[in-house]
Parts: structure tokens; C-alpha cells; sequence
């Protein structure tokens, strides 16, 4: 069965054949209408009818004739009738294949003639028996008249001598006009008759009466032949003249039909002469185009047509030039003599398959030059289908992409190299970012600690300058990793729930001590309508306000500093997602319209000059930018010299309706005792580090053992239980990562409750984040660690008691 496809695409391939065909098949049948009247068989038709008309004359006059005594014998009488039956006969068989037209039915008329003529040959037969009875009776009449007459002259005085002359001349005036009146005077009963025959002699008596009895024979059948002739003739006139008029009507009408269809033929005739004029300049007009076309293709594309075998039957001049074959070497050829074995079967199987279906395939084949190299070709191949539906050519067309497959490789051999260089420099900057983590971990940490002991002012002045280069330090590695991220693609953000104003207070408490330095007012304004439990990435929005409010701070010196959030959609303040508005405002010096467009630019400043006031990479406005707009927003400000400067940007978060979350209380001294029984077992090589670490958690109440790589950490978790375990990562003998995969197997082989594991590291991309929770551990924090940070990690990691 043929699919509609290809049921549509026979039909739109034979509709003109199917239209010329139809207008060949009316003017076939207008023209055989027209000449309905077969002027051979309508020639025979009259011959016989006037055939008919003349034997009827000439039969009628015969049987006058005959009656009257002129024929000597009936042979001329025979000879008519029988030429009557021969065209009879001859006749109707030709009008027995004439259809009705009109009112003329010629089986009605044939039947009425069938019979007219039968009961004219009874009437023939019964005229030619009683004629030959007439003739009979005269001839013996005639006889006896003239042996009365003898016998009368041989005796002149018989008596009645006069009336036995005037019956016998009344006899022989019978024998010529046999009428009712000469009837009455033979009648053997009347009187006068019956008084002569007494008078009689022997001889006269009998002879007289036998002709009485001849002469009543004469006129009996004398009337019957005079009906018989009369009907014959009336008939002989009907059977002619009636049939003629019926058969004249009848071509009448026919005549009348055929030049209807006369008139329709030479219509359709013209119709069709126009059409044909039509389709030819058709015709000619796409014989151009194509011919136009097959130029234009022969220039651009590769083309070749193959019979459904796959052998070559034709190739343009592309295909010979680009294939190095010539056209004798192809022809006849499959296209494996140009296969470069570059593709697996499954693609050529794949690609007969598509095509024996009847369907379209496109592809990017690699062939095979016949000197040696290779090219590259984008091909489409086409079924074509014959007038029964079935595939019998393949036509593909190509176009010669060896120059773009040679880009492309070029293209992917360097996108390689700056891949491997990118991922070089992301390699680096980690390893520099752990490598600077690990000492400045050891700073920050041992400033912290000694902020906590007593010093002199001069000593805490000099130990807060540490803590803020550490800071300061800080947030350039972060940016520079931040950056890295997002350069490479791999920057994501992370949603969780969080407290507005906690965020935007933790911001100002931040920021508190600089700029009280500088004698500046921090402000905190978020509207009341404002729904303040919300969902989203707050490190990342953190970070933005930070810089944001960090970048005011360090470009005012006197006024103050506002962080200002409000809703920017009054009615949609019940809804499951809110717009926030958020507005950092300052008094500082402003920034020039010139200045403002390439602010958000990496590594741009407004103040680049080698004297300029403030430090900075660069780059924190532009992290604030990108990582706004991965969250489907962006920034922008409002500044003149001297009038401060607005940045602000809209965001649109998700409503925490779960939990309203509260600001926590700060952990307390007396909190610090209930951790007094709590054991933690900390996993560092670095001395540094591990004698912070050990500070600090001491000093929040943890009891703290040490272990210094990952396999003494396996060896003392099995000696002995731990509420937490501190993780570092990178340790000689065995990482971190692979002890935690040991020892949570160990624990699900033995069905130990597990201890919580906290990476501590100075790994701090997020795919090292990924793979400590791959591993098994519990919770993530990195080098240099807060305090804070630290105390709640631990808080919410260990199990309460």
C-alpha cells in the first residue's frame, strides 16, 4: 500500500495528464455524438424503405390487375412479394440498434409493422385463393353460356327461344360486372326465373341451372376479393409512407442532437487549443527556469542521481571536479568509490534506511578524493517516485564544506587550548587560593586569638591593622576566585531560607568599625510591608550588599551611609514572591557620567591613576553585575560630583511561608559549657593551623584530640567515639576525603550511628565543596575560618544530647 505521501505526490504528477486525458475522452464522445447518423446505414435504411414504397406500388397494381383478369398467371404477384420480405428482412435489422429519441420508438413501430405485414401476407394468400376460385367459376360459366348458344341456334322454335337469349346475356354481363343488382336477375329462386326453367327441355333445364350456380359463385367471391384487394392496397399505402415519415422524423431529431454536439466539440476544441497554447508557454517558461535552475545548482551545489540500487547514472561537473573521477569512471558506479571508511556501517545503514522509507535524509558525509586526500560535503538525498508510487531515483545534493569542517577543527584545536589554558589558570589560581588560604588562615586566626588577650593600645591598634589587611587580603582572593568561576562557566547559586534584616544588620555590624574610623552614620531602612523570611542564595546577595556598601564607606569621608530596602510592588505584598527594591546611598564624592559607563567593566576604577586614594582589584562592582544578572536582575546608579552617588538594583525571591525565621540569640559564655563534654576530633597536618583550630574550639568548651593525616584519623575513630569530626582535605599519607569514604563504609558494615564530618579546608571552589559531600561528610567550611561561622556549624551538626 502506497502512503498518503506518496498518494498525494502521484496525484500532483498526473493532474495535467489526468486533465488532457478527460478533455481527449469529451471530445472522443462530442465527436462520435455529432456523426450519431451513419450515413452508410442511413443510406441502406432509405434504399430499403424506398425499396418497400415501390414493391407496395408495384404489388397493388399487380393485384389489380390480377383481379380484374390481366395477369395470365401469379408468378409477377410472387416475384413482388418476395422482394417485398427480401427488403423487409434487410430492414429492420438495421433499425433495431436505433435508440428512442423523442416520442419515436422503433421496437413499438417494428412490432406494429411485424404484424401489418404478416396479416398482409394472409390477405395476399386468401386474395390469390379466391381469385383463382373466381377465375375457376367464369372460365366453366363462359363455357356452358357457349354450349347454350349452340344449342339454342340448332333449335330456333324451341319455346322460351327469347327468354332463355336474355338470361343468358344477363349471364354474360354477371361474368363482366358481378354486382348485387346483376345478382338479383340470376337468382335461381325468383319467379320469373323458376316459370323458365318449367319451359326447359331436358338439355336446357340443367346447363341453365348450373350457370345460375356459377353465376352466385362469381359474385360471392367477387365481393370477398374486392374487400381483400381494398384492405391490400390501403395496407401496401400505410406500410411505405407511415414507415418513411417515422424514419425522417427520427433523423430529424438526431440531426438536431448531433449539431448540438457539434457546437460542444468545436467549443471544447478551442478551449482545448488554448489550453494547449497556455501549457506550452508554461511549459517552455519552467523548461527555462529549470534550465536556469540546473546552472545555478551546477555552479553552487554537488549533485548526482543514482537508480535505486545506488548505482551512479548521472553527475554534474561539481561532482567530476571535486571527486577527481571523470564522468565515464562514475557512471554506472556506486557511491562506495568515493567512500573514505571515515563512518561507522551503522551511519550508511542508517542513511538507506531513511531513504528506502521514502524519506529525506541530510547528513555531512566525509568522501574520498581519487588522487588521495579527503573533503567534506553537507548532502541531502531525495526519493523519487515513478507513476505507480514507487521509488525509483535517488537525487543527492551536496554542498563542499571541507573549508568549514577545516575551521571548525581549527576552532575546537583552540578551544582546547584555552580550555586547557583556562582550566591552567583555574588550576593556578586554586592552588595559589590554598596555598595563600593556609598561611593567612594562620594570620587571621592568631590575630583573632591575641585580640582576645590583654594588650596595651598601642598593640591592639597595631593588631586591628593586621586583621584588616587580613580582610582586606581576603576579599581580593575571593574576588579573584568568584571571578575565575564565572569566567569558566561554573558559578551557581544556592537557595536557602534567610532572615532580611538579619542579613542587612550583620552587613552594618561588618562595616561598623570603619567607618566609625571615619565618622561616618550607617543606616538601615527596610519597609514594613516587607515579608523578611525569604528564599534565595543570601551569601551571594550578601556579598553584593557588602561590596555595595563597603564601596560607599571607603568613597565617603563625611555624611553618612544608607542600605535602604522597600517593596517595589505595593500589591503584591501577601503574595508567595515579592520585589524588593534595594537602594545603597551615600554623601561621597559622586561619579562623573563619563566615568559611570564603564564601571561595571572588570578591572576598571574611577580613579586608575598612580596616585589614586583607595586599593582595589577592580572587579567588585563587576562580580556585583554578574551575579545580579544570574539572578535575572541587574544593576544601576545615579551619581553627580559632588552629590554622592544611589546604586540600586530590584530583586524578586520567593517568600519563606514554611518557617518565619528569627533573629538567634548570640551564643553566650554560659553557652560555652554545655559543649564542655562534647569531644571533637580535629584532622590537620599544619601545625599553624591545628593550634587555632585547637584555641579556638577550647575556648568554645570542646574537648579536642588531634590527628595528622587521614589514616591516624581512622585509627582513632575506631579506638574511640567522637561528636564531630574536623576534616582537612589535603594530608599526607591519606587525604581527607578518601578517610571519610573508609569510615562511613565502616560504619555501614558495623551499623554505626554516624558521626558528623565537617570538611575544614583551605579548598574553597565549589567543586571541592561537591566532592567533601560526595565523600560523606556532613557540612563544609573554609581556611581562614570565622569563629562564629565555625560555632554554628558545629551547633546544628552534633546531636543534642
Amino acid at each position: 500500500m502506497h502512503s498518503p505521501n506518496q498518494k498525494r505526490h502521484w496525484i500532483d504528477q498526473y493532474k495535467h495528464l489526468m486533465f488532457i486525458a478527460l478533455i481527449i475522452g469529451l471530445i472522443t464522445f462530442f465527436f462520435q455524438a455529432s456523426r450519431s447518423i451513419d450515413i452508410h446505414k442511413n443510406k441502406q435504411i432509405n434504399q430499403h424503405i424506398n425499396a418497400l414504397i415501390l414493391g407496395n406500388s408495384k404489388l397493388s397494381e399487380l393485384l389489380l390487375k390480377s383481379r380484374y383478369q390481366l395477369l395470365n398467371n401469379y408468378d409477377p404477384l410472387n416475384q413482388t412479394h418476395s422482394y417485398i420480405e427480401y427488403h423487409y428482412r434487410q430492414l429492420w435489422p438495421l433499425l433495431e440498434g436505433l435508440e428512442t429519441v423523442k416520442a419515436l420508438d422503433f421496437k413499438t413501430i417494428r412490432s406494429e409493422e411485424k404484424n401489418l405485414f404478416k396479416d398482409k401476407t394472409t390477405l395476399l394468400e386468401r386474395f390469390l385463393s379466391h381469385n383463382a376460385v373466381l377465375k375457376n367459376s367464369r372460365y366453366y360459366a363462359e363455357e356452358l353460356i357457349s354450349q347454350t348458344y349452340q344449342h339454342l341456334n340448332q333449335r330456333p322454335n324451341q319455346n322460351n327461344f327469347i327468354q332463355i337469349h336474355q338470361q343468358l346475356r344477363k349471364l354474360e354481363q354477371l361474368l363482366i360486372t358481378p354486382t348485387k343488382i346483376n345478382q338479383q336477375t340470376t337468382d335461381i329462386n325468383a319467379p320469373e326465373i323458376q316459370q323458365l326453367l318449367q319451359s326447359l327441355d331436358q338439355y336446357s333445364l340443367p346447363t341453365l341451372k348450373s350457370l345460375n350456380k356459377h353465376a352466385q359463385k362469381i359474385i360471392e367471391v367477387t365481393d370477398e376479393i374486392d374487400q381483400q384487394l381494398n384492405k391490400l392496397i390501403q395496407t401496401d399505402y400505410q406500410y411505405g409512407v407511415k414507415l418513411r415519415d417515422y424514419y425522417a422524423a427520427y433523423i430529424s431529431e438526431r440531426e438536431k442532437t448531433a449539431n448540438i454536439y457539434t457546437w460542444l466539440l468545436m467549443l471544447l476544441s478551442i478551449i482545448l487549443l488554448i489550453y494547449a497554447i497556455y501549457s506550452f508557454q508554461t511549459i517552455r517558461t519552467m523548461i527555462i527556469s529549470l534550465q536556469n535552475q540546473q546552472f545555478a545548482l551546477d555552479q553552487h551545489a554537488i549533485v548526482s542521481i543514482t537508480d535505486p540500487d545506488g548505482n551512479i547514472i548521472y553527475v554534474n561537473d561539481l561532482f567530476i571536479k571535486i571527486s577527481g573521477y571523470s564522468q565515464q569512471e562514475l557512471l554506472g558506479q556506486n557511491h562506495r568509490l568515493i567512500k573514505s571508511e571515515q563512518h561507522p556501517p551503522a551511519f550508511f545503514a542508517n542513511l538507506w534506511q531513511t531513504i528506502s522509507q521514502g524519506n529525506v535524509w541530510h547528513g555531512e558525509v566525509k568522501n574520498k578524493r581519487k588522487g588521495g586526500g579527503y573533503y567534506w560535503v553537507n548532502a541531502t538525498i531525495v526519493p523519487l517516485y515513478d507513476a505507480t508510487g514507487k521509488i525509483f531515483q535517488y537525487i543527492s545534493i551536496r554542498t563542499d564544506i571541507t573549508g568549514q569542517k577545516n575551521l571548525e577543527a581549527s576552532l575546537k584545536k583552540a578551544k582546547r587550548s584555552a580550555d586547557a589554558a583556562s582550566q591552567a589558570k583555574s588550576d593556578f589560581i586554586a592552588t595559589m587560593s590554598h596555598e595563600i588560604r593556609t598561611p593567612m588562615n594562620g594570620i587571621m586566626g592568631m590575630t583573632e586569638l591575641l585580640l582576645d588577650t590583654p594588650l596595651s593600645a598601642e598593640q591592639h591598634e597595631n593588631l586591628e591593622a593586621v586583621k584588616y589587611s587580613a580582610d582586606a587580603l581576603m576579599t581580593i582572593l575571593n574576588d579573584i576566585l568568584d571571578f575565575s568561576k564565572m569566567e569558566a562557566g561554573k558559578f551557581d547559586l544556592h537557595s536557602h531560607p534567610f532572615h532580611l534584616r538579619q542579613l542587612c544588620q550583620g552587613i552594618l555590624t561588618t562595616l561598623t568599625a570603619q567607618a566609625q574610623r571615619k565618622g561616618i552614620t550607617l543606616k538601615l531602612s527596610i519597609d514594613d510591608r516587607l515579608n523578611e523570611s525569604l528564599i534565595g542564595d543570601d551569601a551571594r546577595l550578601r556579598q553584593i550588599l557588602l561590596n555595595l556598601m563597603g564601596n560607599a564607606v571607603k568613597f565617603t569621608e563625611q555624611g553618612h551611609c544608607e542600605l535602604k530596602v522597600t517593596l517595589a510592588s505595593p500589591n503584591a505584598a501577601e503574595a508567595s514572591e515579592q520585589t524588593m527594591l534595594f537602594e545603597v546611598i551615600d554623601t561621597g564624592a559622586g561619579i562623573a557620567l563619563a566615568d559611570q559607563q564603564n564601571l561595571f567593566s572588570e578591572f576598571t576604577q574611577v580613579d586608575s591613576s598612580s596616585t589614586r586614594r583607595h586599593g582595589g582589584t577592580g572587579l567588585g562592582l563587576a562580580i556585583c553585575r554578574r551575579l545580579l544578572n544570574l539572578m535575572q536582575s541587574d544593576i544601576a546608579i545615579d551619581s553627580e560630583p559632588g552629590k554622592g552617588s544611589r546604586f540600586y538594583f530590584t530583586l524578586k525571591l520567593p517568600v519563606n511561608t514554611s518557617i518565619i525565621a528569627e533573629q538567634q540569640p548570640a551564643v553566650t559564655a554560659s553557652a560555652e559549657v554545655k559543649h564542655a563534654s562534647e569531644s571533637i576530633l580535629l584532622v590537620e597536618d599544619n601545625e599553624v593551623n591545628r593550634k587555632i583550630a585547637t584555641a579556638v574550639l577550647t575556648k568554645m568548651g570542646y574537648e579536642v584530640h588531634h590527628a595528622n593525616n587521614g589514616q591516624e584519623a581512622l585509627d582513632r575513630l575506631k579506638q574511640q567515639p567522637f561528636d564531630a569530626v574536623l576534616m582537612d582535605m589535603q594530608m599526607p599519607v591519606m587525604d581527607g576525603l578518601e578517610a571519610t569514604r573508609q569510615w562511613r563504609a565502616f560504619e555501614n558494615q558495623y551499623q554505626l550511628f554516624p558521626t558528623p564530618i565537617i570538611a575544614m579546608t583551605a579548598n574553597a571552589t565549589a567543586e571541592d565543596k561537591q566532592q567533601c559531600f560526595e565523600a560523606g561528610m556532613n557540612d563544609f567550611i573554609s581556611k581562614p575560618f570565622k569563629a562564629e561561622r565555625l560555632r554554628k556549624i558545629l551547633t546544628d551538626s552534633i546531636p543534642a544530647a
